[in-house]
């Protein structure tokens, strides 16, 4: 299974304004907060074997925390196309928009918030990483479904649709 990760966007003094290589940026995603919360999910769960990429929804780099990169459609179509992820994971809103508009037949898509946000808890990640394994070991199933979002409430975490209520597939049939 490949999970692609389209993150809000980079921001970087030194980049700001054009883009960032690859490497550097991987490295500094890695030693992040973002990177810590991206590494709890894709370390656990069973999620050994599991494919993951790393981009962000904008290959251009803003200045500072609060700087806005528009999501850009060609970079996320070539990204996917380029890829062929299972699932792709959208980090916030517009990484969802742009995914949206960029992948009229896009794979499943997870809209999630970005890793860094305030309000986050590990929970919502836990939450997913669980059901990206109950997809992977065939335990959960999303036809016809292209898109679910997970939201950070007040002591929970909420899934529209959630695939357990609408398409669970049990383990032991009579």
């Amino acid at each position: 299974m490949k999970v692609v990760v389209f993150l809000q966007n980079a921001w970087s003094e030194q980049y700001a304004g054009r883009k960032w290589p690859r490497p550097s940026w991987l490295r500094a995603l890695a030693a992040s907060r973002s990177g810590q919360r991206l590494r709890s999910l894709e370390n656990g769960y069973h999620l050994s074997g599991c494919v993951w990429w790393y981009e962000n929804a904008s290959p251009l780099v803003g200045g500072n925390p609060d700087s806005f990169m528009q999501a850009d459609i060609h970079h996320i179509r070539r990204i996917v196309l380029e890829q062929c992820p299972d699932i792709v994971l959208a980090l916030w809103k517009e990484a969802a928009r742009g995914i949206m508009i960029a992948c009229a037949d896009q794979p499943l898509t997870i809209v999630a918030p970005h890793p860094a946000s305030r309000v986050l808890t590990n929970d919502l990640y836990n939450r997913i990483g669980s059901d990206i394994a109950m997809l992977k070991l065939g335990f959960l199933t999303v036809s016809g479904c292209t898109l679910v979002s997970y939201k950070q409430e007040r002591g929970s975490v909420v899934v529209h649709p959630d695939p357990w209520l609408v398409h669970y597939t049990q383990m032991s049939k009579p």
